[in-house]
């Protein structure tokens, strides 16, 4: 489907704020790939390209990273199901995504939950939410859809929650009981990478 309300000087424009969005987002991805490797000692693959991110998939670990900095104003994360290409022409993304993808890696740099994104999509499927615009600043049409998923029950249904800041990640003679669960999710991840 296309976007009908949208000239091309606004797609030529929102191509531009696109880009810039995109560099901060691998920004985010290139910081959480650190400080996973270096917290937990496993690497997330991520692909950094976007041939590869097409062909392959965000990592070799089957996660898509996303970053949601308004979480903590508005009390949800954004899930992303559908996005607006440069050409004014929707595609399925987020947890809609037709790649490698199985897992959901959603927050910023105080707090990140990890989803199964099949999880994601039957919260969805069952109706307990409706599809909303996203829009990027500056902008009168939407650039992408979702929905809002309460942080409450984003608290229920992740599969990992980790706060940053909340175990100091040079003490490796203590680790925390989800410390531990988070290094055996993100081995699991590995492991599932290796034997496919």
């Amino acid at each position: 489907m296309k976007l009908n309300n949208a000239s091309s000087s606004d797609l030529e424009k929102y191509q531009k704020v696109r880009d810039e969005n995109r560099r901060k987002e691998k920004s985010f991805e290139s910081w959480i790939e650190k400080y996973i490797k270096e917290r937990y000692g496993k690497s997330l693959g991520v692909h950094y390209s976007k041939t590869d991110q097409l062909d392959i998939g965000e990592s070799d670990s089957k996660t898509e990273i996303k970053h949601n900095h308004k979480y903590s104003k508005t009390g949800n994360l954004f899930i992303e199901i559908d996005k607006l290409t440069k050409h004014g022409e929707w595609i399925k993304s987020g947890i809609y995504r037709e790649d490698n993808s199985r897992w959901y890696l959603i927050g910023d740099r105080n707090k990140f939950w990890l989803f199964k994104k099949e999880i994601l999509k039957k919260e969805f499927g069952n109706n307990h939410y409706s599809k909303i615009p996203g829009y990027l600043p500056g902008f009168a049409f939407p650039t992408s859809h979702g929905y809002l998923l309460p942080i409450e029950k984003a608290n229920q249904i992740a599969k990992k929650i980790t706060l940053i800041n909340d175990v100091n990640p040079n003490n490796k003679t203590k680790r925390e009981p989800f410390q531990m669960e988070l290094e055996n999710i993100f081995k699991g991840m590995n492991n599932e990478k290796k034997s496919t």
